[in-house]
């Protein structure tokens, strides 16, 4: 029998010797659930944990093979520190088939030095609750760029780069390393970046926490990484590689904070902003963001086309965008002008 993936049935698969011996196949994209983890009460909160969109990386064809059904897979890191942690519940290995394989063989490889043996639980939980004690180091390596609050919530951005003028950011770059396994969880065909190349920066989107002991916590919400390129004659580009907010704070608008962030830290800096390989949300979001800061200024008021060449020179001017965003936010706003045209003379 072929494996279901549709509702992460338990699939018997015969693996063709005389015993009869059979396997079982789950849907990794089900069965892993994902946690942040802001003190260790938060281990058993079901609430708090969501699923990856992509497995596919890690697990071949996005299957668990060798579990028995009730398999739960968490994969959990402290909020503030992103260390690690792999915990299979509920489930034994039952078979010796050639596809089956141990969970922690799958994902172990994709996560930081770092993470913890099985029986470091205990461990694990005890850094989890000293976490605010360690997150200040990280920090004073990292400059804030801007802060806000929603939904009663606050919320912070800090810039860094992984290599400096006097060397390795070591803190950053093990802070980065403890998550890099998240893009390929996210972001489809994502893949770690180099963290010895002076090129790539990064933006982080914190969450403000104060902990059971009256410290700051900076919880991970989000981030963004970005590799610079030369621009002719004399200036840079950059180009966004990851843009991922974490799903618990996604549709609530942090998304387009933090594009917004970014663009006004690096206005003047560049010749323009790129995009390597956007996803169909992450289009619409810019394209908001863009035509929203278009409309702002009064960049497109009165424009049909864009063939008058000095208007699109002054959007990539005051805006960083690139020719083909222009054209972009500029066949929206057109649309814009149609719709409402249409409305008002009906």
């Amino acid at each position: 029998m072929v494996p279901d993936k549709g509702k992460g049935k338990e699939v018997a698969i015969t693996n063709g010797d005389a015993s009869g011996t059979s396997e079982y196949v789950v849907s990794a994209n089900e069965r892993i659930t994902i946690k942040m983890l802001w003190n260790s009460k938060d281990l058993d909160d079901n609430t708090i944990g969501f699923h990856p969109t992509f497995t596919h990386q890690i697990f071949p064809e996005e299957q668990i093979v060798g579990y028995s059904n009730d398999v739960q897979v968490e994969l959990l890191f402290a909020a503030g520190t992103m260390e690690p942690y792999i915990r299979v519940k509920a489930a034994k290995f039952r078979s010796t088939h050639s596809k089956s394989t141990r969970v922690e063989n799958h994902i172990g490889p994709k996560l930081s030095p770092e993470c913890l043996p099985a029986e470091n639980l205990d461990d694990f939980l005890r850094n989890v609750d000293k976490q605010s004690q360690k997150i200040d180091a990280g920090l004073k390596n990292m400059h804030m760029v801007s802060q806000y609050s929603k939904d009663d919530r606050q919320y912070v951005v800090h810039k860094a780069k992984f290599m400096t003028d006097s060397g390795p950011n070591q803190h950053v770059a093990a802070f980065h390393d403890r998550l890099q396994i998240l893009p390929l969880l996210f972001i489809d065909a994502a893949s770690f970046i180099e963290l010895d190349d002076p090129r790539w920066s990064v933006y982080y989107l914190f969450e403000k926490r104060t902990s059971d002991d009256g410290r700051t916590i900076h919880g991970l919400a989000g981030f963004c990484t970005l590799v610079s390129f030369y621009s002719h004659p004399s200036s840079i580009r950059q180009r966004i590689s990851q843009f991922l907010i974490l799903p618990p704070y996604q549709n609530k608008g942090h998304g387009s904070e933090l594009l917004q962030i970014i663009y006004d830290d690096i206005k003047g800096e560049v010749a323009d902003v790129t995009v390597e390989d956007p996803s169909i949300e992450f289009q619409r979001m810019r394209d908001r963001v863009d035509l929203g800061n278009i409309m702002r200024l009064g960049l497109l008021d009165g424009v049909q086309s864009l063939q008058d060449t000095s208007r699109y020179e002054k959007i990539h001017k005051q805006l960083h965008l690139f020719k083909e965003q222009i054209r972009r936010c500029h066949e929206i706003y057109h649309l814009m002008y149609i719709a409402a045209t249409r409305d008002k003379s009906l």
